[in-house]
């Protein structure tokens, strides 16, 4: 029904349904054409290693089982998830990420915190594979307090710009654990299980 009233309002009134979609948290246009936000979520068996790989897939087991890679708390480690974006991305369209871990070492945090950064680039045909990553920005899960097989998500991030992001265009973007953040001082390994992210897609078709 709420999907209803908002097409009813874009006929009705394209400035009144902004101003509805940007109060609902669910659409922003930013004043040009009308979007609406998306979410996609990577899951860790689809990341590539990165420059220094966390430990590899494997399993952790709490009544469910699922798949992790530990990052450790040491040295930070990287992975690289691949996004196709889709043809009708917003054309200026940043993103904004979180990411989903589990608390998998016996020694819990006790108001303690991890974070991450995250940066990208969007190649099309004839772009060389070795393009140049946009700024990394970091998210965290500061002074948590959680048991052993408990998943934390970090806050989702301030915007992300990935290098030339274009329709259709293929990104790289590469997560890692920043254990040089002030906010990460849990001294022990953290088992990443997805990347999620936010983007805007157009309303106004391709």
């Amino acid at each position: 029904m709420k999907k209803l009233l908002c097409v009813f309002l874009l006929l009705l009134s394209p400035v009144m349904a902004q101003a509805w979609y940007s109060s609902s948290g669910w659409y922003n246009s930013g004043g040009i054409g009308r979007a609406v936000y998306d979410y996609e979520t990577f899951y860790i068996e689809e990341g590539i290693d990165g420059a220094s790989a966390p430990a590899v897939l494997s399993t952790i087991t709490s009544t469910h089982t699922v798949f992790i890679r530990d990052f450790d708390d040491a040295a930070d480690e990287d992975v690289d998830f691949i996004w196709q974006a889709p043809n009708d991305i917003k054309a200026d369209s940043t993103i904004s990420y979180r990411v989903g871990f589990f608390i998998t070492n016996a020694t819990a945090p006790s108001a303690e915190g991890v974070a991450f950064q995250l940066a990208g680039a969007s190649i099309g045909t004839g772009d060389a594979l070795g393009a140049t990553l946009g700024t990394a920005i970091a998210t965290t899960a500061a002074a948590r307090s959680d048991a052993q097989y408990d998943l934390v998500y970090t806050s989702w991030s301030a915007a992300v710009t990935i290098t030339n992001l274009a329709a259709g265009e293929t990104a790289i973007m590469t997560l890692n654990r920043d254990v040089s953040d002030a906010a990460d001082d849990y001294a022990q390994d953290v088992g990443v299980y997805c990347l999620q992210i936010k983007y805007s897609r157009s309303l106004d078709g391709v």
